[in-house]
């Protein structure tokens, strides 16, 4: 994308246009790409216009200069002022917390001289070493800064008490060159990213980038980078190898959640280090072969030997590698020898040389690391002696009263031990260690990591325990909802210490830095310890969603499992009753209405009296693991032995249902309508999804309200991406329904005319698409469809933002070239050119790929991955599914498009057709195209010369629609008319020759599906 497309993509998103009252606008203007510290200038002007497009220009100038592809830009204005003297401003930052200070100053009034917040804290402006615990002016670090950000001015005079300063607070925009952000602009998350859905997704790629950082860090010897003081990009010198340890168990975790090669590649060299280099064997004064991790300066630590023990678990499991067991166990006996066979508390430090006591105690995580890792290893190994080691050591931690440190390993230790021997004792102790830290996990400033690890452990513990008759009373005096409150708010407050670039950008060397995580009040120190306890509480976080065990952070009841479907929030959402109640806990993970669609613990809706949908009652016996019935009358239905709803009306119901699910998603919905293509462009949306995480998708076409609700009330409500198919029946209530993010239009052509008099009006009915899409959602047009003007001013009236793709020439995604021999694709994308491959033939599949490209450009994902996956995709049946069939030693290639017929995709297929090159004849068997209103015949016939330009071989038509078309074919073409399906199935085998291309379309209703099932199930 050109840096002119990035700035006008950031003009239309920019926030704060009507907001700002100053008489003077002043904007900063920031471009980085990653190499080097942002560079920042000022733009002042009475108008906002004006003071834009001077800043646009100054920034194409450096970005020419310097050569800067798709760079990191960040445009901020003014948006609050305080003027205040140097000596107050002083007395203010006593009151901050080092680091924490969240106002830009300026030292004149016209704000030439202004610095933003996020240069103050990048440069160590107001800080001055972890001696002082709050902001101070750090007058060298100001008198460098004014060198280099404002050449040839003099700093104003620090001594000055007098000296007018301007605090001033911020708002603004962030671009990464492929996705735009608006900023926060109030409290702790103030200048990152706003994030609408704290939600798998995000987490997941915070763990990716994170463990990769980490996997960058490894040398090739297999040794890390320790760690980074970003602000003057210097690197911390000396080394931490029971920290090295601990980082490989972080990445391991990561690993397994997501596997990627360069990690594992990391986590091996890594491995390697710390076993061959890091550990020594060594001999006990009892004659046994113990093993200790050994620092630089001869130390031997407790917590050493555990994280070792850690890591090399954890790779075992992992990777199904059993190699490091006798180290392990060697390095068990190592934590044994340092505990007191009396009163099971351990030593905490050693010399190596020759295992003296160097300290008995200096941090109490050591006791807890120890006791966790023997656990592991029992876990691995099933050896006694380390569970008896741990048992012991915990008689020591209750007479200590260990639970008042609320140290995040002894929660992981307590949660493993009560697998094993589930004792009051033990419960009690873990409950300790939580219970009166809640409020200091609330509201703790700064993001302390390990608080999440705490939590994470605890809670699995707390899972037990709920479901615990013997153990269960041991929660009566615990606060559950302020638990899960704390747990919720921890995790998403653990954002605040991640290197987006949109603060990376500002300290010396950006991507050194960025996807890590940084201990801010630590001058945003960046080291492998702390992106490992960063990295194994979001892993822990990702994993606890995954479950559904857990509360919501926004109500007070607990998530009812993958789709909260309880019995309350039934029978609250239907307004039903139940005639039969469920047992207590109950949930349903979905909807059924329908035999073929049936998942387990489903909700089914009964067919009663005229309803056209549900499942009849002689049918249940087919289903096994249903979740409750759904009915208006429940006659017959007692002996079932299942739980009963009754409700008015099964349809309104599952409307209810459709609705509720629908508020309750946390993704983005897509919506799509067109009149042809709409099941294709849905499905190839899909499957390009995928490469995002899971995908809701409408299942079996069900594109009528009826079946927009059912699919919304049976996908996961933390699915990342829905993507619903709408029909143009009663649009006004399926955008009712499905109210989408992003609308994607695919064509406008004659369909259903029988029910519509003209294009006209199928262009306004779809066009109600819009009509419950928020202001500001995205509306994807066809460039090249009739009635686009129709489309476009109806997503104008909604306050939509459009965005184009087509051949034309104003497409926003316009298509260059296809080269349909290679399926090739070559388009320009905001005036960026742009090649990739895609998996199907076809110039109507290639119109297709823009809108998808369209749709995940505007919903901020990535395109490398989508445009990967657009190359694998493949149609579903009766839609374009290409197949190689051998019949009685006939071998053929079929394509099968019998599902569905108008005009429109009927003229694509043959494009396509035409272009198509057969070793043998081209056999075109095409069937009537439905539902075309007064002018059926004359669509039919116009299909002559579309048909002619594929030069077919043979022409076989079927049904009485097509007779007209058929009298029309010259007589030098091989051609056959059949009234019906069935008539034609009689005869198919005696039309087809040896390596034939036989292509196949029609509308549903004729049935020449008959036809590809009969060619299929006679292929040998």
């Amino acid at each position: 994308m050109s840096l002119a497309d990035q700035l006008t993509r950031m003009r239309t998103q920019f926030p704060i246009l009507g907001r700002l009252n100053q008489a003077k606008i002043t904007l900063f203007f920031s471009i980085s790409d990653g190499q080097d510290r942002a560079r920042t200038f000022i733009i002042n002007n009475t108008d906002f216009n004006t003071a834009w497009l001077q800043g646009i220009s100054e920034l194409e100038n450096i970005q020419k200069s310097q050569n800067l592809i798709s760079p990191w830009i960040r445009i901020e204005a003014i948006h609050a002022v305080t003027q205040l003297s140097l000596a107050h401003y002083e007395q203010q930052l006593t009151k901050v917390k080092r680091n924490y200070s969240r106002k830009g100053i300026s030292f004149d009034s016209e704000f030439k001289l202004a610095i933003t917040e996020q240069e103050l804290n990048a440069n160590a402006l107001l800080y001055n070493g972890n001696t002082v615990p709050h902001a101070k002016i750090n007058k060298t670090n100001f008198k460098s800064f004014f060198n280099w950000r404002f050449p040839n001015t003099i700093l104003p005079n620090l001594d000055d008490k007098n000296l007018q300063l301007y605090a001033f607070t911020t708002i603004g925009i962030f671009d990464d060159g492929s996705n735009t952000y608006q900023l926060e602009e109030h409290g702790r998350n103030t200048g990152y990213r706003k994030i609408s859905n704290f939600n798998k997704p995000l987490i997941y790629d915070l763990i990716s980038t994170s463990s990769a950082y980490l996997a960058g860090e490894v040398n090739e010897a297999g040794q890390f980078t320790y760690g980074h003081f970003p602000c003057f990009g210097r690197n911390i010198k000396f080394y931490n190898n029971l920290r090295h340890a601990s980082s490989t168990y972080a990445m391991i975790e990561a690993y397994e959640l997501n596997p990627k090669p360069e990690l594992k590649g990391a986590i091996e060299r890594s491995i390697d280090y710390l076993t061959t280099k890091l550990i020594q064997t060594k001999q006990l004064s009892t004659g046994a072969s113990s093993a200790f991790l050994v620092e630089d300066n001869d130390e031997i630590k407790l917590g050493g030997n555990a994280v070792c023990i850690l890591a090399l678990t954890q790779y075992s499991i992992v990777f199904n590698d059993n190699n490091h067991v006798s180290l392990m166990e060697q390095l068990a006996v190592g934590i044994e020898s340092m505990q007191d066979k009396m009163t099971g508390k351990f030593i905490h430090v050693l010399n190596s040389n020759d295992l003296s006591i160097k300290e008995e105690f200096r941090i109490i995580y050591y006791d807890g690391e120890a006791a966790f890792s023997l656990m592991k290893l029992y876990g691995l190994t099933k050896n006694e002696r380390w569970l008896n080691t741990v048992t012991k050591a915990f008689e020591y931690f209750i007479e200590a009263e260990h639970w008042r440190a609320h140290d995040h390993w002894l929660s992981y230790c307590v949660n493993e031990l009560t697998l094993y021997k589930p004792e009051e004792r033990y419960f009690k102790f873990g409950l300790s260690n939580v219970r009166e830290h809640l409020d200091f996990v609330l509201d703790r400033i700064t993001t302390f990591p390990t608080l999440l690890e705490l939590m994470m452990a605890a809670q699995k513990m707390l899972v037990r325990l709920e479901a615990s008759v013997k153990f269960r009373h041991l929660l009566d005096d615990f606060d559950i909802e302020k638990f899960y409150l704390a747990l919720h708010s921890r995790a998403r407050y653990l954002l605040n210490g991640y290197f987006w670039p949109e603060m990376a950008m500002f300290f010396k060397y950006p991507n050194s830095i960025v996807g890590s995580f940084f201990i801010r009040h630590h001058s945003f120190r960046v080291r492998i310890d702390d992106v490992e306890h960063y990295l194994s509480g979001l892993v822990a976080y990702h994993n606890f969603l995954s479950s559904h065990s857990h509360k919501s952070l926004e109500s007070n009841t607990y998530d009812e499992e993958i789709n909260d479907w309880t019995a309350d929030t039934v029978i609250s959402v239907t307004g039903g009753q139940w005639y039969i109640q469920p047992p207590e806990k109950w949930n349903a993970s979905g909807l059924c209405i329908a035999i073929n669609t049936f998942k387990p613990k489903q909700l089914v809706v009964i067919r009663n009296g005229d309803e056209d949908w549900g499942i009849s009652i002689n049918r249940l016996s087919e289903l096994s693991n249903i979740a409750a019935l759904i009915c208006s009358d429940a006659s017959g239905l007692e002996q079932m032995g299942l739980p009963i709803l009754k409700v008015k009306s099964c349809r309104n119901a599952v409307i209810a249902l459709g609705k509720h699910a629908r508020n309750k998603f946390q993704g983005i919905t897509f919506g799509i309508t067109g009149s042809s293509g709409k099941t294709t462009t849905c499905s190839m949306l899909a499957h390009v999804l995928q490469s995002f995480g899971t995908v809701g998708q409408t299942g079996f076409s069900a594109n009528l309200p009826y079946g927009v609700a059912w699919n919304l009330a049976s996908i996961p409500w933390d699915t990342p991406n829905n993507v619903i198919e709408m029909a143009i029946g009663k649009m006004p209530l399926n955008s009712s329904l499905a109210h989408p993010d992003i609308a994607i239009i695919t064509n406008i052509g004659p369909a259903h005319l029988e029910y519509h008099s003209s294009t006209n009006e199928i262009a306004r009915k779809k066009s109600a698409i819009f009509n419950d899409m928020a202001d500001g959602s995205h509306a994807i047009l066809n460039h090249d469809m009739e009635e686009f003007t129709v489309f476009q001013q109806a997503a104008y009236n909604q306050n939509l933002r459009i965005v184009t793709y087509g051949q034309h020439k104003d497409a926003d995604i316009r298509l260059i070239e296809y080269n349909p021999k290679k399926n090739d694709v070559y388009i320009s994308i905001f005036n960026q050119e742009l090649h990739y491959h895609i998996g199907v033939p076809g110039l109507h599949m290639v119109m297709n790929s823009l809108a998808i490209i369209a749709a995940v450009t505007v919903s901020g994902q990535a395109l490398t991955p989508a445009l990967k996956q657009l190359s694998s995709f493949q149609p579903v049946d009766g839609r374009g599914v290409f197949s190689d069939i051998q019949i009685n030693g006939i071998r053929a290639q079929l394509l099968d498009e019998a599902y569905n017929a108008n005009p429109l995709s009927m003229k694509a297929m043959l494009e396509m057709c035409a272009d198509i090159n057969s070793k043998g004849r081209k056999v075109l068997i095409l069937g009537d195209m439905l539902e075309l209103g007064e002018q059926s015949e004359n669509y039919h016939k116009n299909l002559l010369e579309p048909l002619l330009t594929v030069q077919p071989d043979c022409i076989i038509l079927c049904g009485p629609l097509m007779k007209a078309l058929h009298q029309q074919i010259p007589k030098y073409i091989t051609h056959y008319w059949f009234e019906t399906a069935l008539l034609l199935k009689n005869e198919i085998l005696n039309l087809i020759q040896d390596q034939d291309f036989i292509a196949i379309k029609s509308s549903h209703g004729i049935g020449l599906g008959k036809i590809v099932n009969l060619l299929n199930e006679k292929a040998d």
